[in-house]
């Protein structure tokens, strides 16, 4: 490349045979492949860069020295790269808290973005939901570059039938508001939803190339669980639902929900909804009712609390250090107290991802870490050791399925109360300090009595020497 600032002089970018090649400041972004060249076929390759730098700013030349048996020449080519700051901006007025909409209801969703920039450039705004696909997006209603709103392939029904809106509105402040609107959510709604701005430049070939994007995720949206329909048929949001609950009419205006096997994830606000129909009329998904009402929400909490270790025999260096962590789904009322916290760093020993994979940090011990029940986690340090003592805890997070497979955190967290493990002595430990002092003790007894007995010896014969 040529800066603008160098004078002409050309600095070493990367090369695709000699590894030598780059300069000083480029040594470590090829290092880490930040900076790279990649081949599309045998004789065409493009220039990588990644996280674009102010100083990346200049002319690039592309140089083929020729590798013939016969000389054939040397090609090149260049082209001028310009960088220009990164302004685009996103934000939101309000976020989705997991309140719970009933089917039918209206949903709106509101993103702010905005560019700050000398050249010319365009914005687009995208509304999108996580985990529906296999790359983890899906695309719901943009407003593209030319400012045309375009509604992705699953949503073009419901957008012609205007039951799916965006538009834009000028706001003071510099910023765009773009609102989107779901006039009749379904239980497919549901899910984690977010904004994507990108911002747009022309090259001189005339085409489009994408220079910035922000994403901000908006929040979690849940629709109803479950619903009665007037002739007591039950439908479910989702399959997970299905099958772990129930919905009964218990008597005359009575009706009871219930979920079995909760988890975490199940935390929430939980209301009712009733609505009322004119007789005679089909009652399909898209049938209006001629009055609704819903109850005040009731809020459910669902924590995980785990166990101590278990009582059992007297730990022994040596010994297997077993350590259950019991996990109990109950009300937050129900949690006790932890102890007071750990005032030192905690050390990871081992995990047990929501997966199944298990991954160890011990290097010195053998540890091993399995699930043994439902809910019932074991740690288990082998042949332990002096430096295996010390205060252990559990740690839970817990993990939810979205209907489509897809797992996510739900950010319910637990710690256990701290168990601390000290290890005694081996009995064969405890013979030996006897053992020891026994030995210097009878050394040191029999030292003397040879001693005594050498020395009253040595006085007899001298004495038996001085009469002769």
């Amino acid at each position: 490349m040529y800066r603008d600032d160098a004078g002409g002089r050309q600095m070493g970018v990367i090369s695709t045979r000699d590894p030598g090649f780059p300069y000083a400041p480029f040594q470590s972004r090829v290092r880490n492949s930040e900076v790279r060249v990649e081949r599309d076929s045998g004789d065409r390759v493009r220039l990588v860069i990644h996280r674009l730098r102010i100083e990346d700013q200049g002319k690039y030349e592309c140089y083929t020295p020729s590798t013939d048996s016969t000389y054939q020449g040397n090609y090149s080519g260049s082209v001028i790269v310009k960088v220009i700051p990164d302004t685009l901006q996103i934000s939101y007025s309000r976020s989705l808290t997991g309140q719970p909409l009933p089917e039918g209801a209206e949903l709106t969703l509101t993103c702010s973005a905005s560019i700050q920039s000398e050249q010319l450039t365009h914005l687009s705004v995208m509304f999108g939901k996580h985990g529906e696909t296999s790359d983890g997006d899906t695309e719901i209603i943009s407003i593209d570059k030319m400012l045309g709103v375009v509604p992705a392939r699953l949503y073009q029904k419901r957008y012609e039938d205007g039951e799916i809106t965006l538009e834009k509105r000028n706001v003071e402040g510099g910023q765009d508001l773009y609102v989107m609107k779901m006039r009749g959510v379904q239980a497919d709604d549901r899910g984690s939803y977010f904004c994507e701005a990108s911002q747009w430049i022309r090259d001189p070939d005339r085409s489009w190339q994408k220079i910035a994007q922000r994403k901000l995720d908006i929040g979690n949206l849940t629709v109803e669980l479950a619903r009665m329909t007037p002739a007591g048929v039950v439908s479910w949001g989702d399959e997970l639902s299905q099958g772990r609950g129930s919905l009964e009419k218990v008597s005359d205006g009575r009706y009871t929900l219930k979920l079995f096997s909760v988890q975490p994830a199940d935390s929430g606000s939980y209301r009712c909804a009733v609505s009322f129909y004119a007789p005679d009329t089909s009652l399909s998904p898209s049938t209006a009712p001629i009055y609704s009402q819903h109850s005040e929400g009731v809020t459910v909490n669902l924590r995980t609390k785990v166990a101590q270790l278990p009582r059992g025999p007297l730990l022994k260096r040596g010994s297997t250090i077993t350590l259950i962590c019991n996990k109990d789904q109950s009300p937050a009322s129900d949690v006790s107290s932890p102890d007071e916290p750990i005032e030192v760093t905690p050390e990871p020993v081992a995990t047990l991802r929501h997966d199944g994979v298990a991954e160890v940090f011990s290097n010195s011990s053998e540890v091993s870490v399995d699930r043994i029940t439902m809910s019932s986690y074991r740690l288990r340090v082998h042949v332990a050791q002096t430096e295996d003592q010390g205060l252990y805890a559990c740690y839970a997070n817990a993990w939810g399925q979205d209907p489509h497979g897809a797992w996510y955190n739900t950010g319910v967290k637990a710690e256990s109360n701290t168990v601390t493990v000290y290890l005694y002595a081996r009995a064969e430990d405890l013979l030996l300090i006897p053992l020891v002092v026994g030995v210097s003790s009878a050394l040191f007894v029999g030292i003397v009595i040879i001693s005594a007995v050498t020395c009253c010896f040595m006085r007899h014969l001298a004495k038996q020497r001085a009469r002769k």
